[in-house]
């Protein structure tokens, strides 16, 4: 399967013209100029995470209303741009179901789409931390339930802001772990409810290409 893999990658490099010198600097997943920077080789400096975090909502109803467990599914990609900086890109999937004041089920499902950058540091030889910030985009999709009326749906899009901090350990040189605490607010602008965002506390798991 890996002797599989790099056949492919180097068919890729070969086919994109580039020069065998750049690809033997892959080993450590970055490769930059004398300035600083990544250089233009697009194949290099990307990592993807798998991702689980458990979701503390800002609004005091919206933590009344989906009690227990709350937890999301993510996916994230990292690409290094520049000593330390990278962009990222995130989707995260959450559902939760709970009940009303009248014992009324109700379902809140987030599909928070994000875009931005962060700033990695090294802390130790095998550790660092980051902080980011972007914007996010979040498809809300509400379903209320009441015995005696018609189910009420809402759907709606809205743009929010995002803020990111966490700590990376590198158990390999490809394989990581990501301790992070994101904060994602997302103007619903239901009745009771102007903000249906809050705090993530996940782990995930990368690999750097």
């Amino acid at each position: 399967m890996m002797k599989a893999f790099f056949q492919v990658v180097l068919s890729a490099c070969l086919l994109l013209g580039i020069p065998f010198s750049a690809m033997a600097q892959w080993s450590d997943g970055y490769q930059y100029d004398e300035n600083g920077c990544c250089s233009s080789d697009w194949c290099n400096g990307w990592d993807v995470e798998v991702r689980s975090a458990y979701f503390l909502p800002s609004n005091n109803l919206e933590r009344e209303l989906y009690k227990g467990a709350r937890f999301d599914a993510e996916v994230q990609v990292n690409k290094s741009f520049c000593n330390g900086w990278e962009l990222w890109g995130n989707f995260t999937y959450f559902q939760k179901t709970g009940h009303s004041a009248l014992n009324n089920k109700t379902t809140l499902t987030l599909y928070p789409l994000s875009l931005g950058v962060r700033y990695v540091f090294p802390i130790t030889f095998c550790m660092n931390a980051y902080l980011g910030a972007g914007i996010n985009g979040t498809w809300i999709h509400l379903h209320n339930v009441d015995p005696f009326l018609q189910p009420e749906r809402f759907s709606r899009f809205k743009v929010g802001v995002t803020g990111k901090s966490g700590l990376i350990y590198n158990i390999t040189e490809c394989i990581y772990l990501d301790a992070f605490i994101d904060y994602l607010y997302i103007p619903a602008n239901f009745v009771n409810a102007d903000n249906v965002g809050g705090f993530n506390f996940g782990l995930g798991l990368g690999y750097r290409f």
